[in-house]
């Protein structure tokens, strides 16, 4: 079940609350196990992230895209 604290996590681990409300998570976080696992589930995440290959197209893809979507004129 996700709670007000769960849907915060995100913004936590990228600093995005105010002093406040990231002292309220932290709170939180020192009596709730469910959120620290989620917590470092994300973490685990974002590491996972970091190390994916960056793949570029080699040009630009959108003006396939659009004509797609909008269709022969």
């Amino acid at each position: 079940m996700t709670d007000a604290f769960t849907e915060l996590l995100s913004e936590y681990l990228d600093e995005e609350l105010s002093p406040a409300e990231r002292a309220r998570v932290e709170r939180h976080l020192q009596a709730c196990v469910s959120c620290r696992d989620s917590l470092e589930g994300l973490r685990q995440v974002i590491g996972r992230a970091k190390v994916l290959p960056v793949d570029v197209p080699p040009n630009d893809l959108w003006p396939g895209i659009a004509a797609r979507i909008v269709g022969p004129r």
